[in-house]
């Protein structure tokens, strides 16, 4: 893998994990202003006034805003990575490129209380021109799935998860490596009675002077634990290459792997 590559691949790691929490998070603010307004809008609660309603429409605009960005970047980085392996480029969202440009230069528009044109300067607003009926949607719209009322949140986030980041494919190589390891009957590769605490097929937990450690049967291990844990052992053992081992790859397994951990002696040994 040259630099260019990885480098490239870095920022689809960025990116695609960037859309993938964005989605959720769009739905939320939108299923929040709508709630609100639902409510200020039946006089279910008269301390709720119209500028909250107005306050809830400005979080999801901004998460909307952000959304569509970093879908735009995922998409050009994916693009940037097949051109630097020499393999066919992915079609882009002809759609979703002219609505991220129509809102970079959503100040040089016609505005109303409800919509944003293209006007008629023929230099100005291409992109706006270009989007569907030559407009924009300020308000909210009734399809709370779409973005804008242009996009599919739902396939924004399918194209994300469809995309394997390195953190996935370090999950996948280790996790094979680890069923692997298993089947040869060398994982876990330390022994029970360690002064550190043991995970063995006894399914107890043992009191060490430190407090509780876990004898976690091998197969209820989590299976994202077990791969991250055997790919950084693999990648120690056999010297891979070092976009498996760099050093943004290295943080990110690094922490999960711990927070798996943490999580799975909580559960089991309180």
């Amino acid at each position: 893998m040259s630099a260019a590559e990885e480098t490239a691949q870095a920022f689809v790691d960025v990116w695609a994990g960037e859309v993938r929490r964005l989605v959720p998070e769009v739905r939320a603010a939108r299923q929040r202003r709508d709630d609100l307004d639902r409510a200020y809008e039946r006089g279910w609660n008269y301390a709720i006034t119209e500028h909250d309603v107005y306050e809830r429409w400005q979080r999801l605009w901004a998460a909307q805003h952000h959304l569509v960005w970093a879908a735009h970047q995922l998409e050009w980085w994916v693009r940037r990575v097949a051109r630097e392996r020499g393999v066919p480029e992915p079609e882009p969202d002809a759609v979703l490129a002219d609505l991220r440009n129509a809102l970079e230069h959503l100040d040089e528009a016609k505005l109303d209380d409800f919509t944003a044109s293209a006007g008629d300067h023929p230099r100005r607003n291409r992109s706006l021109r270009n989007l569907p009926g030559g407009q924009l949607s300020i308000g909210t719209t009734g399809d709370a799935r779409r973005l804008f009322d242009l996009i599919d949140s739902d396939e924004v986030e399918q194209r994300a998860l469809a995309i394997t980041t390195t953190t996935d494919r370090l999950e996948e190589e280790g996790a094979a490596w680890a069923e692997e390891l298993m089947a040869r009957g060398e994982w876990p590769p330390w022994q029970d009675g360690e002064p550190l605490g043991t995970m063995t097929r006894g399914g107890d937990c043992r009191q060490r002077p430190g407090g509780y450690f876990p004898r976690l049967p091998i197969r209820k291990m989590p299976s994202t634990a077990i791969g991250i844990g055997a790919a950084m052992l693999k990648a120690s053992e056999t010297g891979l290459s070092a976009s498996l081992t760099s050093h943004a790859a290295r943080t990110n397994v690094a922490a999960s792997a711990m927070n798996m951990a943490s999580v799975s002696r909580a559960a089991l040994c309180p």
